[in-house]
């Protein structure tokens, strides 16, 4: 499963979307609302959230050679990143920055 899983050079975790497996320490954006939003049609969509994981985490994971998705690619649009996948577009927004 790619929402529980780490980098074996300790780059990035992913850990269900509530905890850090890497223990690093809390920034100061991070709430304890836990609120998530998914919203589109087609081939836009946004997610939004404000807890774990960090969005330089999920980007990693998803661009990793090993467990990744082939063919994703990710562009900084703002505060903000887009995933690429085959026409597709996915923007995640965080406020929780690492």
């Amino acid at each position: 499963m790619r929402f529980d899983a780490r980098d074996i050079a300790e780059r990035w975790a992913i850990g269900h979307w509530f905890s850090d497996p890497l223990q690093r320490p809390k920034p100061t954006s991070f709430t304890d609302f836990r609120g998530r939003r998914l919203v589109g049609a087609g081939r836009r969509w946004h997610l939004q959230w404000d807890s774990y994981p960090y969005p330089k985490d999920l980007i990693s994971m998803l661009l990793d050679e090993t467990i990744g998705l082939p063919g994703v690619t990710a562009t900084e649009a703002g505060k903000a990143h887009d995933l690429h996948l085959n026409g597709h577009t996915l923007r995640i927004q965080s406020s929780v920055d690492q």
